[in-house]
């Protein structure tokens, strides 16, 4: 029961990453000084700002969907190694809102 709320966070996660990627393409050119992104693709025809938007989107999906895969990984572990039972829900959702607001923190830095 626990496990199907973090799958169900991931599936949401990989979807709206998914569907910001078919939007846009980036491209990075890096010179000795800087790096310049460019982001192309389906959204340049609409508003640029949507394009900065879903390349965020794309971003932070793909930086929260490689902490959900460790998340998912030391979970399966815990239950496997330490437990026949499944830990508690509120211990779930309490590691899940740590890990989006820790996302939240490095996104504003």
């Amino acid at each position: 029961r626990c496990y199907s709320l973090v799958l169900l966070n991931l599936a949401i996660v990989e979807i709206l990453t998914a569907i910001s990627s078919l939007l846009i393409f980036k491209k990075v050119m890096s010179t000795s000084y800087y790096f310049i992104n460019a982001i192309g693709g389906i959204c340049r025809h609409w508003d640029s700002s949507l394009c900065f938007y879903l390349s965020v989107i794309q971003l932070a999906g793909i930086a929260h969907y490689a902490v959900m895969i460790a998340f998912c990984s030391c979970y399966r572990y815990y239950v496997i190694v330490y437990s026949r039972f499944e830990p508690k829900l509120s211990i779930v959702l309490l590691a899940l809102l740590i890990i989006s607001e820790t996302r939240h923190v490095w996104r504003n830095c």
